[in-house]
């Protein structure tokens, strides 16, 4: 009588096993890298509406404090404007002001809104009416300067 052998190959080789581990840990630091890049952009577009926020309250202010007047001939110079975490509780600080709305205080202040006023725009319109302003937002206020992260805005200002 013959014997019979009966070869069975039901496992995975060990070069199998290691080509799929390496496929695998291609694909997850892929998604893990996705992972960083989502939250970035998640972190950069909530700054970019609170800046908004400040921006339209800043402008909003400048412009109710001269809205008794048909042009912007006071606004000159520049002012500071100081904000919480959430974009609100702001104080402001420039010429003859240091006046506090919303009860803010710098102490408590994470943003930092510049405004510049550019004369340059003033010269080339016939019209007084309109003002053109530099808005730099700056955060964190206590950081350091080199640490500190910086936002540009440029509006124009007319009378409602």
């Amino acid at each position: 009588m013959k014997s019979r052998r009966f070869s069975c190959s039901g496992g995975f080789a060990l070069a199998e096993i290691a080509i799929a581990i390496g496929i695998t840990a291609f694909a997850l630091v892929g998604i893990m890298s996705m992972l960083s890049i989502g939250m970035t952009s998640s972190r950069e577009s909530t700054q970019d509406t609170v800046i908004a926020t400040m921006a339209t309250a800043v402008i909003s202010q400048l412009r109710a404090t001269n809205s008794s007047t048909t042009n912007f001939d006071s606004l000159t110079g520049s002012r500071s404007f100081y904000f919480d975490a959430n974009g609100g509780g702001w104080t402001t600080m420039g010429p003859g002001s240091s006046s506090s709305a919303f009860g803010g205080s710098n102490a408590s202040s994470i943003y930092q809104c510049q405004v510049d006023f550019l004369d340059s725009f003033a010269a080339t319109t016939a019209s007084t009416n309109v003002k053109m302003a530099r808005l730099t937002f700056t955060w964190p206020v206590q950081a350091p300067l080199n640490k500190r992260s910086t936002n540009i805005i440029h509006a124009t200002l007319t009378p409602y």
